[in-house]
């Protein structure tokens, strides 16, 4: 309908936008559960420049983090996606469900958040903000291990940006050939 969210936002301009996370109703369920989306959201005109209707693709949360978990790496191995702004949208390692929300429904953890100990090592690094590309060792289970950690950044449009994050144990990766 027209008041929803992503529907004021499509109209307010001519150009694909995304929007901020938020929850919807999962269709077709015999109770109500809200699901975590986001939406590239876009006006559709005529040749007029009026309004015929608004459109969006959406993009669950789930979706992501199932996306991260296909991925064949090492198992002692870490892939992270968050946003620009270094909150959380996914992860391949963490006990229990790594992205939480606040009350206004935002999302509200970062990778330091993680509870998985290749995280809090690579993450509390200070080359972690600043760095795309390095090394580092880490005492896991008793045991030093070398990481590697790899970082690039995926534009979505010019407001949004996210983040894709590998942490790879380097004697793993050297005896896998089905890297990412």
């Amino acid at each position: 309908t027209t008041s929803h969210y992503w529907y004021k936002m499509a109209i307010s301009t001519n150009t694909t936008q995304w929007t901020n996370l938020y929850y919807e109703l999962e269709p077709g369920q015999s109770t109500v559960q809200s699901v975590a989306t986001f939406s590239a959201v876009s006006s559709v005109l005529d040749e007029n420049d009026v309004l015929i209707c608004a459109i969006s693709v959406d993009l669950k949360l789930r979706y992501i983090q199932d996306f991260l978990e296909a991925i064949q790496i090492p198992s002692s191995s870490a892939l992270a996606i968050a946003t620009s702004d270094g909150y959380l949208i996914a992860t391949t390692s963490s006990k229990g469900d790594p992205v939480h929300f606040d009350k206004n429904g935002q999302i509200s953890s970062t990778i330091q958040d993680i509870d998985d100990p290749v995280w809090n090592c690579v993450s509390h690094n200070i080359q972690f903000r600043s760095e795309s590309n390095f090394s580092i060792n880490c005492q896991i289970d008793g045991q030093s291990h070398t990481y590697q950690l790899f970082r690039s950044d995926v534009p979505f449009s010019d407001r949004y940006n996210w983040t894709l994050f590998a942490a790879l144990r380097v004697d793993e990766a050297n005896q896998s050939s089905n890297i990412m």
